[in-house]
């Protein structure tokens, strides 16, 4: 499978892009632009999803569930509903494991807006999409000199009571900005709204920003006796 390089040289503009994507969705998993993501596919109709985009050498899309709002007419069958914003992705990584089950890597490409769903006979769901509200995904880095990148491992470390001499901690600090504020959107638990408002963020400054202020959050409601679990 071809690696992140060269996919993302490939995608390096919105036209670029496919303007139609079969979507996975999973609450508070995030895609975000060049952030690597295992995925652990179990679920029957993201299998066949899985499949098909590796066959043709397509995209995928990865977006959350949003709570659904308030309809009478809605079951408990319906489709739910989904967030106006998800993260386009390739496959870099594909294997099949025992029990019918894929572990595959996607690599982030660009963040979209959903625009309508498709009427598609696949057992997924095929969305009609919009990225030109994210030209700025296709730039590498942009906006890492504004990441105030010592309040932000600081607060990060006191949340996750993490020593600063831990070797695995040691090496999140080598990150470059870009690439440690994405993977802490993804890898930290925080709820539906707070993982979106992350991944819409316009800018990487403004992701780092909010980070630093869940994790304060957090750790102010640990002092108040309202100890938050962490995972």
């Amino acid at each position: 499978m071809p690696d992140r390089k060269t996919i993302l040289s490939h995608y390096s503009r919105p036209d670029d892009m496919p303007v139609t994507l079969p979507v996975l969705s999973r609450p508070g998993v995030l895609l975000l632009p060049r952030l690597l993501l295992p995925l652990a596919v179990l679920e029957p109709q993201y299998i066949s999803l899985v499949r098909d985009v590796v066959d043709s050498h397509s995209l995928l899309g990865v977006v959350q569930p949003c709570k659904d709002r308030p309809d009478e007419d809605k079951t408990e069958f319906d489709d739910p509903d989904l967030c106006a914003v998800g993260c386009a992705g390739r496959i870099t990584k594909y294997r099949e494991l025992p029990g019918g089950r894929i572990m595959i890597t996607l690599v982030g490409i660009s963040r979209f807006e959903i625009y309508r769903e498709m009427d598609e006979t696949a057992p997924y769901r095929m969305f009609r999409v919009n990225y030109t509200g994210f030209a700025d995904d296709f730039t590498p880095g942009l906006g890492q000199s504004l990441v105030n990148r010592r309040k932000l491992l600081d607060t990060i470390s006191s949340y996750l009571e993490i020593s600063k001499n831990s070797p695995g901690w040691q090496e999140v600090e080598k990150m470059e900005s870009e690439s440690l504020v994405n993977l802490l959107v993804a890898m930290l638990p925080y709820d539906i709204e707070e993982k979106q408002a992350l991944l819409e963020a316009g800018d990487l400054r403004h992701r780092s920003e909010i980070l630093i202020a869940l994790a304060e959050k957090s750790m102010m409601q640990d002092k108040s006796g309202k100890r938050i679990v962490r995972q």
